[in-house]
């Protein structure tokens, strides 16, 4: 793999940890009373871009490894 493509990897892997500890976060109702709804409607947001963003990610990587 070139240099960029292991980057990619790399980040893909970082992203999806991040959406696995935001998403914990958004479900657990101790965290959310913390929290304003304003907050917590933004950041479920926020986890739906990382999901769009993973999504793409992993197109490209699929794409690298069809051979």
């Amino acid at each position: 793999m070139l240099p960029y493509q292991d980057r990619v990897i790399a980040e893909h892997a970082e992203l999806t940890e991040r959406i696995e500890k935001l998403s914990v976060f958004l479900t657990r109702q101790a965290e959310i009373a913390t929290i304003e709804v304003v907050e917590h409607r933004l950041l479920s947001l926020q986890r739906l871009a990382m999901l769009m963003y993973q999504a793409i990610l992993a197109e490209r990587i699929a794409m690298w490894t069809k051979g």
